[in-house]
C-alpha cells in the first residue's frame, strides 16, 4: 500500500508562469530557392487563412491543400532525402494521380457505400503513407474523410518513421522507485493521472538524489505565487454588510410581515458563517504560510494547514468559484437559499433572498477579496508539491546537501518550455550552445534561415559548483525532456545519459504568427496540423529528429518480463538503468 504522502489528488490549473527561455538569433539570413513540383505562384502565394471548405470539393482538393500548406510551413523538407527513397517532389508526383481518382468525397446518390468506404480506405492508405515519411516526429494532421452519404471521421495521422519500445511511464516504477528511497521524511511525491513527481536520497548512497516527474509541467504543478494581500475589512466599503443592513432591507423586501424575523435571522447567520470561517484561526494559519512562501520565511507545513482550512469551510463557501467575477457565485448562493432547509423564509421571498445573494457576493469579491484567498487556497490543497519541491528538492539542492543526482525522464514526452528553466538553472555552470534550430523564411518550400546558435546561460539562480548528474532515458523521452538533456549535457562531463535512445522530437512549436514555418490549428474544417516551427540540431550538429539522443551509456532494452516485476515490486526486481546510475556515480 502507498504511504499516503503519495496518494492521488486533484489538479487545478493555475496559469501566469513566467520563463525566460531566451533564444539567441543570428542577424544574418540565408536565401535558397529550389524548384518544386508544384509553382512558387501556384503553391505559395496563397495564404493558409485564405483557404475556406468551399476550396474542399474532392479528394485531389483536399491533397493539394495538404501538399500546399506543406510546402509553405513544413521546416524539415531538406531532411526527407534521408528517410525516403523518393524525394519530396517525387512524393507529389506519386499521389497526387492516386487522390484524384477518388470520387467520393461529397458522395452523391450514384456513389454506394460500398464505394465510399473503399475511397476512404485508400484515402487513409495514401495520408499514412506519406506520413510514413515524415521525419519529424511532434508532427501530427487530423483529416476529416466522408464515411457515408451522410456522415464522417476525423483520423489523426502521425509518422511511423521510428518504432519505439514499450512506454514505461512513472506510474510503472512507482512503488519500486519509492522502495530505493530514505524512508527518513526527505522523499516526496505525487502520483496523478496529469502529473507526478518523485524525489528523495537513495538508500545506501550517500548524497545521491533521485528526480522523476511525468512530464513537464512543473510550473504549473511545483512553483506558485500566492497573493500578498488577504480578505481585508473595511465598513466604509459601499459593499459592507452588516447586521444593520440586513434588517432595514429584511423590512423593505420581505411581503409578509410575519416572515421579516425569520427572514433577517436566516440572512444574518449564513452572513456570520462566511465571517467566521474568514476569520477563523485555520484560515489564518493557512494565510500565514503562504505569505511565508512568497517572502522566503519559514512556510513549513502551507500544505497540511492549507487543507484543514479548505476543510472546515461551511458548505455554500465550498461550491464558490475561483474568478475574479462575481456572477456564478450570485447564483451559487441563490440556489443555496433557495434549496437549504435551514433557510425556510429565505426560500419564500424571492425579493429579500435574490437581495442577499447579490449582498453577500459583493462583499465577499469586492471588500473582502475572496477570490484571491480562494484561488490560492484551492490550488495549494490541490498541489503538494508546491510546498514539497522547494522545500525537500531545491533548499537542499541549494544548501548542498545533494552531492549527486539521478534525472528520470524516461518516458516523459515533454511539455511548457519555462519548464527545463525550473530545473537546469540551478545546475548550469557555464554558458554553452546546446543546440541549432533553423526556421522557415519564407513561403517557398526550401527557404530557409542559418542554422542559429541555442545558448544556455548562468543565472542568479546557479549553484555554481558541478554536481555530477545521471539522466535516464527512454525511446518515449521527447520534446523538453530532450532539451534538458541537451542542456545539461552540454555543461561537461560530469553529466551522463543512461538508457536507450530518446524519441527524436526536439523541433519547437511556437504560436502562428511568431514564424513563417509551422502551422497548428485548422486549415478549413477539413484539415487540422500540428506542425512544429522550426527544426533542431545538436550541439555537435547532429540531425536528431527520428533518431534520438544516443546515451552514453546505451543498455538493452527492458524485457517485459523486467516491466511486470518492477510494476509489481516483486522481490528481486531490478530497474537496470537506475542500478547503472549509481554505479556510474560513484
Amino acid at each position: 500500500m502507498r504511504n499516503s504522502l503519495y496518494k492521488k489528488r486533484p489538479i487545478y490549473k493555475i496559469g501566469g508562469m513566467r520563463f525566460f527561455l531566451v533564444f539567441l538569433l543570428s542577424a544574418a539570413s540565408l536565401a535558397m530557392s529550389l524548384t518544386s513540383c508544384v509553382s512558387d505562384n501556384d503553391a505559395n502565394s496563397k495564404s493558409i487563412s485564405d483557404y475556406t471548405d468551399a476550396n474542399v470539393r474532392s479528394y485531389s482538393d483536399l491533397f493539394e491543400i495538404f501538399w500546399r500548406v506543406m510546402n509553405q510551413r513544413y521546416c524539415d523538407l531538406n531532411e526527407q532525402a534521408g528517410v525516403s527513397s523518393l524525394s519530396w517532389e517525387q512524393v507529389y508526383e506519386m499521389y497526387k494521380p492516386k487522390f484524384e481518382a477518388l470520387k467520393t468525397f461529397k458522395p452523391s446518390s450514384e456513389n454506394t457505400q460500398a464505394e465510399i468506404l473503399a475511397d476512404n480506405a485508400k484515402a487513409k492508405q495514401y495520408f499514412q503513407e506519406i506520413m510514413n515519411q515524415i521525419i519529424d516526429q511532434h508532427f501530427f494532421v487530423k483529416i476529416t474523410l466522408p464515411v457515408s452519404h451522410s456522415s464522417t471521421e476525423t483520423v489523426r495521422f502521425e509518422s511511423k518513421l521510428y518504432e519505439r519500445e514499450p512506454i514505461f511511464p512513472m506510474a510503472y516504477h512507482w512503488d519500486y522507485t519509492r522502495s530505493q528511497l530514505k524512508d527518513d521524511g526527505t522523499a516526496f511525491g505525487s502520483l496523478t493521472d496529469n502529473f507526478s513527481m518523485m524525489g528523495g536520497f537513495v538508500k545506501d548512497a550517500p548524497g545521491v538524489f533521485y528526480l522523476g516527474f511525468s512530464n513537464f509541467y512543473i510550473s504549473e504543478n511545483c512553483v506558485y505565487t500566492y497573493h500578498s494581500d488577504y480578505l481585508p475589512t473595511n465598513v466604509e466599503n459601499k459593499y459592507h454588510i452588516d447586521e444593520q443592513m440586513i434588517a432595514t432591507k429584511a423590512s423593505e423586501l420581505v411581503t409578509d410581515p410575519n416572515q421579516i424575523d425569520q427572514a433577517k435571522e436566516e440572512a444574518d447567520q449564513i452572513l456570520a458563517q462566511a465571517n467566521q470561517y474568514l476569520a477563523s484561526d485555520q484560515v489564518k494559519a493557512a494565510i500565514a504560510k503562504m505569505e511565508a512562501y512568497n517572502t522566503g520565511k519559514n512556510y513549513q507545513g502551507l500544505y497540511s494547514l492549507s487543507c484543514a482550512a479548505y476543510q472546515i469551510a461551511p458548505s455554500f463557501i465550498h461550491s464558490l468559484p475561483a474568478s475574479a467575477d462575481n456572477t456564478e457565485a450570485v447564483s451559487i448562493l441563490k440556489d443555496h437559499l433557495t434549496q437549504n432547509s435551514k433557510y425556510p423564509a429565505l426560500s419564500e421571498e424571492t425579493a429579500f433572498r435574490n437581495w442577499m445573494a447579490q449582498q453577500l457576493a459583493d462583499y465577499l469579491w469586492h471588500e473582502r477579496e475572496f477570490t484571491n484567498f480562494w484561488e490560492d487556497l484551492k490550488f495549494t490543497t490541490g498541489h503538494e508539491l508546491v510546498e514539497t519541491y522547494r522545500s525537500k528538492f531545491l533548499e537542499p539542492l541549494a544548501k548542498g546537501d545533494i552531492k549527486k543526482l539521478i534525472l528520470d525522464v524516461r518516458s516523459n514526452g515533454g511539455g511548457a518550455v519555462a519548464d527545463t528553466r525550473l530545473l537546469t538553472d540551478f545546475l548550469v555552470t557555464q554558458p554553452a550552445v546546446y543546440a541549432y534550430v533553423r526556421k522557415k523564411e519564407d513561403n517557398n518550400p526550401y527557404s530557409y534561415t542559418p542554422w542559429i546558435p541555442q545558448r544556455i546561460a548562468v543565472t542568479g539562480s546557479s549553484l555554481k559548483r558541478e554536481i555530477p548528474t545521471a539522466i535516464l532515458l527512454d525511446n518515449h523521452s521527447a520534446s523538453m525532456s530532450e532539451i534538458t538533456s541537451l542542456i545539461l549535457k552540454s555543461q561537461g562531463n560530469h553529466v551522463k545519459l543512461i538508457g536507450r535512445n530518446s524519441c527524436g522530437a526536439q523541433s519547437m512549436l511556437m504560436d502562428n504568427s511568431a514564424s513563417n514555418g509551422g502551422w497548428k490549428g485548422n486549415v478549413t474544417s477539413y484539415l487540422y496540423f500540428y506542425m512544429p516551427t522550426c527544426m533542431t540540431k545538436d550541439a555537435q550538429g547532429r540531425l536528431l529528429e527520428g533518431v534520438g539522443i544516443t546515451p552514453d551509456y546505451l543498455l538493452d532494452p527492458m524485457t517485459e518480463n523486467e516491466i511486470k516485476e518492477i510494476y509489481q515490486n516483486a522481490d528481486g526486481a531490478t530497474d537496470r538503468a537506475f542500478q547503472k546510475a549509481l554505479e556510474v556515480l560513484k
